[in-house]
C-alpha cells in the first residue's frame, strides 16, 4: 500500500500523500526519513515558497504530523 504514498513537509509538520495529489508540484529530497506505522518514508520538501503553500494547503485539508514524533533515529 506504502509504494505510491509520499512523505511530504512543511515547516516541522508532514503528512503521506498519494502521489496524484502531488502532481504538478516539484519537490526536493530533505535528506531524513520518517516512519510511519512500521514503515519508512524519506521526507521531501517543495522547491519553492508557492509550492510549500500548497503543501500548506494539503495538511489543512488531510491532517499532519510532527517530524520529531516520527523522525528516524540515525
Amino acid at each position: 500500500m506504502g509504494h505510491d504514498l509520499v512523505a511530504v513537509k512543511a515547516g516541522t509538520v508532514f503528512n503521506l500523500f498519494d502521489q496524484g495529489l502531488l502532481a504538478g508540484i516539484p519537490l526536493t529530497p530533505e535528506g531524513v526519513n520518517v516512519i510511519v506505522d512500521g514503515v519508512t518514508y524519506p521526507l521531501w520538501r517543495a522547491k519553492t515558497y508557492e509550492d510549500s503553500r500548497r503543501i500548506d494547503n494539503l495538511l489543512d485539508m488531510y491532517g499532519e504530523k510532527s517530524i520529531r514524533d516520527h523522525l528516524e533515529e540515525p
